[in-house]
C-alpha cells in the first residue's frame, strides 16, 4: 500500500473511529464538530517532506467562530480558525509532534498514538474553547492560539 493510502485509510479511519462518538464529522483530512457557537477542527497535516515511501503527518487543532468570520457561506478550513495550535502545543512538555508511516504497520501505529494524543490532550484543549465567551477569556488572559496581537485585538474588539 502506497504511503498517501496508508494515511487516508488507516490514520484517517482510526481518527474518525476516536471522534465520532464526540460528534465529530469527516470531510478530507478535516474533522469537525459544532459546539456551542463555535467549531472545533482537527486536522491531519501532511508534510512536505514526505516521500513516496514514507509520509510524515501532524494534528492541527483549530477553534472557528462564524462571528468573528466577515466571510459569508464559507468552507471552513485550519487556516480560518481564531484559534489554531499543532497537537504537540497542547502536551504537558510542548514541542512540535509528528509521526511518519510507510509500512501498515507503521500506519496503525502511528494511529494509535495519534488518537491517543488526540483523545488525551487535543480534545480536552478543544473542550476549553467551547464558545466564544471561552475564547474572549483566553485571548484577555494573554493566549494567542496561533495568531499575532493585531487579530487579538481585533477579535476582542468583535466580541465586546
Amino acid at each position: 500500500m502506497e504511503p498517501n493510502a496508508l494515511l487516508t485509510k488507516t490514520v484517517s479511519h482510526s481518527v474518525l473511529a476516536a471522534l465520532r462518538p464526540l460528534r465529530f464529522v469527516k470531510r478530507g483530512l478535516i474533522f469537525t464538530r459544532t459546539v456551542h457557537d463555535v467549531s472545533h477542527l482537527v486536522q491531519i497535516q501532511k508534510s512536505m517532506s514526505s516521500t513516496k515511501e514514507c509520509i510524515r503527518f501532524t494534528i492541527n487543532l483549530g477553534v472557528w467562530a462564524a462571528i468573528l468570520d466577515i466571510r459569508a457561506n464559507a468552507t471552513v478550513g485550519i487556516g480560518d480558525a481564531q484559534w489554531r495550535v499543532r497537537i504537540g502545543e497542547t502536551l504537558p512538555a510542548p514541542h512540535d509532534l509528528w509521526w511518519s508511516a510507510g509500512t501498515l504497520e507503521e500506519a496503525m501505529a502511528a494511529s494509535t498514538s495519534v488518537t491517543d494524543h488526540l483523545l488525551r490532550f487535543g480534545i480536552p484543549a478543544l473542550d476549553a474553547l467551547s464558545s466564544t465567551d471561552d475564547l474572549k477569556r483566553y485571548w484577555q488572559s494573554g493566549g494567542y492560539g496561533g495568531i499575532g496581537d493585531i487579530q487579538r485585538d481585533r477579535y476582542l474588539k468583535m466580541l465586546q
